[in-house]
């Protein structure tokens, strides 16, 4: 039990880590503006955290989450040496699509120049609200506060429905 909660405490302030990185830097950019060497080193200091959680065991997790503490740290300091800065809070990242492809959304059209374009797709704001079927909205605006949680295209035929 005492080990199952250390674990969970362990790994909860790593993915909170790895959020906080996300959000200043990009999702899953910051090892991608530091050198070859460094990112492959990175890489598997990750996958030695990964499994060593993946295998619950308790004194692997602990070193290794200390690794990926000061990994971090490390990553941003040689990012910073190389030129590089954090993403800016005008622009939003993730990563989309079968391929996961990095998706920068920036929130006003005069900043699309900060955003990085070589590939990455980059939407304004405006345009993903365009995007957004008429249904949807109308639906939202009747039920004020609700979320989307699950989103499955459906195909819709023009058959007669039998009642």
């Amino acid at each position: 039990m005492q080990k199952n909660i250390e674990l969970e405490s362990i790994t909860s302030g790593i993915d909170a880590l790895r959020e906080a990185t996300d959000r200043k830097w990009g999702k899953d950019y910051l090892r991608l503006k530091v050198s070859p060497e460094t990112r492959f080193k990175w890489d598997a200091q990750v996958e030695r955290y990964e499994k060593a959680v993946k295998a619950n065991h308790l004194p692997s997790v602990r070193v290794h989450a200390k690794s990926i503490t000061a990994g971090f740290d490390a990553l941003e300091r040689e990012a910073e040496r190389l030129g590089f800065s954090p993403t800016p809070p005008t622009i939003w990242t993730a990563k989309a699509g079968p391929r996961h492809t990095p998706i920068h959304i920036v929130k006003e059209k005069e900043h699309v120049d900060l955003a990085e374009n070589e590939g990455v797709v980059t939407f304004t704001l405006d345009e993903l609200v365009k995007m957004i079927p008429v249904n949807i909205i109308a639906i939202k605006a009747q039920f004020t506060g609700t979320r989307i949680t699950n989103w499955e295209e459906v195909d819709f035929k023009d058959d007669d429905i039998p009642f």
